[in-house]
């Protein structure tokens, strides 16, 4: 089974064929983004693994709430703005804080990266995708095997936008005209 970060989107279009499935309302691509209105659902396709593997999302407005849940729905996680000024992950059955921080500028909650270490969540978000800051860790109540969604749950917009999925952040620019290159074969 592929890792959770191989589930990869820059949304310059919507793949509903076979890597998405729309519930609900009517979430749509524009400009490069994905644009999530109240009670959308955009739901992966396809289980992943979730074990030494994390979730990566570009969030440019809003509050797309990202799910992660078991395929039997015993378990389910959700991460991204608490209603409240802070961010935190939420088990949605146990209905308990994981992970709690105080109020923070939107300009450092761009980027958002859930991943699991050897059974532990860690929360970490960025203003660049490329300087993290580590919001908090708990353990993983997920099992290995996990179903992703983003939900618009309206807390604070209503509407979302999201631009990249899993997509790397730090890949340095090839610099144009280098004078020589060599291939080797």
């Amino acid at each position: 089974m592929a890792k959770l970060e191989t589930l990869t989107d820059d949304f310059t279009t919507l793949d509903t064929t076979i890597k998405w499935a729309i519930l609900g309302g009517g979430p749509y691509v524009s400009g490069g983004t994905l644009h999530l209105g109240e009670d959308d659902y955009l739901e992966a396709q396809s289980d992943y693994e979730f074990t030494d593997s994390h979730l990566l999302l570009e969030i440019v407005r809003g509050n797309p709430a990202p799910t992660l849940y078991s395929a039997d729905f015993s378990t389910a996680i959700q991460f991204g703005l608490d209603g409240i000024g802070g961010i935190g992950v939420v088990d949605l059955l146990a209905t308990e804080f994981l992970i709690h921080t105080g109020p923070l500028d939107p300009a450092a909650l761009r980027w958002w990266k859930l991943r699991d270490e050897s059974g532990t969540l860690i929360l970490e978000t960025s203003p660049d995708g490329s300087n993290w800051t580590s919001r908090g860790t708990a353990a993983n109540p997920l099992p290995s095997t996990v179903r992703m969604a983003l939900i618009q749950s309206g807390v604070g917009s209503d509407l979302s936008e999201v631009d990249n999925i899993n997509l790397p952040t730090d890949i340095p620019p090839i610099p144009a005209d280098t004078g020589r290159f060599f291939a080797f074969f």
